[in-house]
């Protein structure tokens, strides 16, 4: 692994450290779900996650904020 790719991954890894125990079960579950799924399933993950990112919802307080 690459540096950059080794900061990338350290930064994943500190972001997901100081979510609350509601976003790390949230965060781990999508993750399993992402590791078993089918490439096709795969694709349609990242474009939901990316149009969640898009329009986060409203005020929900759990919703971690980007770093």
């Amino acid at each position: 692994m690459t540096k950059q790719k080794k900061s990338v991954a350290n930064h994943a890894l500190l972001v997901f450290a100081g979510l609350d125990e509601f976003n790390q079960q949230r965060f781990i579950s999508s993750m399993n779900e992402f590791l078993l799924a089918s490439p096709k399933h795969r694709r349609q993950m990242i474009e939901q996650w990316e149009r969640d990112d898009e329009h986060p919802a409203a005020g929900d307080s759990r919703t971690a904020e980007h770093c």
